[in-house]
């Protein structure tokens, strides 16, 4: 266990002695801690024994549960600015997260009503989350990030460290956008093709002109040459060319899905994609 997580233990946990119920979940390569008296529970990434998921089950049941949370009449406000939320959150951030070889973004904040028991509304609470970036601030695909659920009054009950891939940034010139251009609208096409999606995309066409381009770590799934609708990612990341396009229906073409082409920033390989089913 590398000795910030450790420290962070000692003090989120309290007594750790008191750790009574540990399941290793094999599928995953992880292992679950739970401490059954204090209220506990924790997730620990295997082989490296990092931290992943922390929940305060105690205090999320009396925020939460719908015999024993407090329940308002109308939606709680917040008390606390969003910078005030953030300053409270970088406390904890170095108890659960001490990796070196991960860099994190501008954190940001949002207030929300996750939970609800209508018609009436349990407590609100702050979710402050850092973006994991490269060394130029470019972003990871999918979303990759370090965050906290705070309430006001109860404190940290959930923190999530989700950090999967390895990254190490490549020398060497980085291809223009346009240089993978043709090769993505092809790989667009082929993804309404796809025989694991191809009944979402009857009877349309893909706009060949992308609605938006922009460089980002991703990690390939390799979609057009995977046989699994639950695509699986491969643990490296790698700079490309995300460009999203958009395909619409022949009968309404106000309509649109979109679909996302990975193309490698340096070697100009198709890396796989994404889509959304649903008309947007």
């Amino acid at each position: 266990m590398q000795s910030g997580n450790a420290v962070g233990l000692v003090i989120l946990l309290g007594h750790l002695g008191h750790v009574l119920e540990i399941m290793l979940k094999f599928r995953y390569a992880q292992v679950l801690l739970k401490d059954t008296r204090n209220g506990y529970s924790l997730i620990f990434l295997q082989p490296n024994q990092q931290l992943i998921d922390f929940t305060n089950d105690r205090v999320f049941d009396d925020l939460f549960d719908p015999t024993r949370g407090k329940v308002y009449d109308q939606l709680p406000t917040p008390q606390w600015t969003p910078g005030h939320a953030i300053e409270i959150a970088k406390h904890f951030l170095p108890l659960i997260f001490d990796r070196k070889d991960v860099i994190l973004g501008k954190p940001s904040a949002k207030y929300l009503h996750q939970f609800d028991h209508p018609p009436k509304h349990f407590a609100g609470f702050w979710q402050v989350a850092w973006p994991r970036v490269d060394a130029q601030g470019r972003s990871f695909t999918p979303f990759e990030e370090v965050w906290f659920e705070i309430n006001e009054s109860r404190g940290v009950f959930y923190a999530q460290v989700h950090c999967p891939s390895t990254y190490q940034e490549q020398s060497g010139p980085i291809l223009k956008s346009d240089d993978v251009l043709a090769a993505a609208q092809k790989a667009a096409v082929q993804t309404t093709e796809w025989p694991l999606a191809a009944q979402w995309f009857q009877n349309g066409k893909v706009d060949p002109k992308p609605g938006s381009v922009k460089l980002e770590v991703v990690t390939p799934n390799h979609l057009l040459t995977s046989n699994e609708i639950l695509l699986k990612h491969d643990k490296q990341g790698r700079l490309a060319w995300v460009f999203w396009f958009v395909w619409h229906p022949n009968d309404d073409p106000k309509q649109g899905k979109p679909i996302a082409v990975w193309m490698d920033a340096h070697t100009g390989e198709y890396l796989g994609g994404d889509m959304g089913i649903s008309a947007q």
